[in-house]
């Protein structure tokens, strides 16, 4: 099987395996424990790829595949287990744990993507090593902004609201993650666009990450003070509905289509298709699961008070659904509709994600 049916293909059944999962949870579960349990893990994952994935390229493909998502369940335990416990402070998962838990993803996107793993793959030869400091990194920049830019005022007298978990930080907690999840965004963005005009300027290190970062920042804050500050969008569907979808799209794009279309047309041309192929299927993507939500679910509510279509949206989006992509695309290589004989024979053409590998490498 080749692109893109393969890709079309996984995309249908991984799909439908995370519909299926959470059709078989209990909805507190899925939207509590599940999704937490599962977001704990992808700090860790993200870090099994793209870090540690190298370690394992010689093994077979279900053995190699099978250790990382092992790796990643340990990771999950041991780190979600600390938010439980330390930052939230055994009360399950609250907003406060919930959102805390989604910045550590957003830090590790930063670090990896945006920073490509400076200032530490520069100075630690050591892949497992370096993996571990960068996942440490992560939380700690994760927690240091979450206490700095989040508070949690707008729940006030709410049954959910716990005073000992409030962090007093300089904004309301939902506009500050829209704002953060926006950047994810733009990172997949700037991966589709081989982060294009800012490669131009063949930048490396500490300046690359700076100006990466600025230009991240920036493009950011033109979607997010466009739809929530001037059009007057609620921050949470305007997370849900665009950065969120977004971010869903350009998965499907890089990882299981494998940024293996428009293959015959120029690299600025091949990468805007890419990035107009992402919003399509952003859309239909977000089209099917609310369908699905409202199915199993119809008695489901969208907006104020409690976000209910919207949080179930990203939930079984980048919750659920994300982290399957990746273990089916990055740790078992497509398998088995794959069969995967030597690294040359991974991919109809190179993905980014391979990119990605080759620069931590280096």
């Amino acid at each position: 099987m080749k692109q893109p049916i393969l890709g079309l293909v996984s995309t249908a059944i991984i799909a439908a395996l995370a519909l299926g999962i959470i059709a078989l949870s209990e909805p507190s579960f899925f939207m509590g424990w599940l999704s937490f349990a599962v977001m704990a893990c992808i700090p860790t994952q993200i870090i099994a790829a793209f870090v540690w994935g190298p370690l394992f390229e010689n093994m077979p493909t279900v053995s190699k595949g099978c250790i990382q998502t092992a790796i990643s369940l340990i990771g999950g335990l041991i780190f979600g287990s600390a938010l439980h416990f330390l930052a939230g402070q055994g009360f399950g998962p609250t907003p406060q744990l919930m959102m805390l838990t989604i910045v550590t993803v957003i830090a590790t996107f930063w670090i990896m993507v945006a920073w490509n793993a400076w200032p530490f793959a520069a100075i630690i030869q050591s892949p497992i090593a370096l993996g571990i400091v960068i996942l440490c990194s992560a939380y700690v920049l994760a927690y240091g902004v979450f206490i700095s830019l989040f508070n949690f005022h707008f729940l006030a007298g709410a049954e959910i609201y716990i005073s000992s978990l409030e962090t007093d930080g300089l904004f309301s907690a939902w506009p500050v993650l829209a704002y953060l999840v926006t950047t994810v965004a733009i990172i997949m963005l700037c991966l589709l666009l081989d982060f294009y005009p800012v490669s131009l300027l063949s930048l490396e290190g500490s300046k690359a990450a700076i100006v990466n970062s600025l230009w991240i920042l920036a493009l950011a804050a033109i979607p997010f003070y466009g739809f929530v500050y001037i059009a007057g969008f609620d921050p949470v569907k305007y997370m849900v509905r665009g950065p969120v979808s977004f971010i869903f799209g350009a998965f499907i794009v890089l990882n299981l289509l494998e940024n293996s279309l428009f293959g015959n047309h120029r690299a600025i041309i091949k990468a805007l298709l890419s990035v107009l192929l992402a919003l399509v299927l952003a859309f239909a993507m977000q089209l099917i699961y609310q369908a699905f939500a409202q199915w199993l679910n119809p008695d489901i509510n969208s907006g104020l008070p409690d976000y209910q279509l919207e949080l179930w949206l990203a939930n079984a989006m980048l919750a659920i659904t994300f982290p399957l992509i990746v273990m089916f695309s990055d740790f078992f290589g497509l398998w088995p509709f794959r069969q995967i004989r030597n690294k040359q024979t991974t991919t109809d053409s190179p993905s980014v994600n391979d990119t990605l590998k080759t620069e931590i490498q280096n």
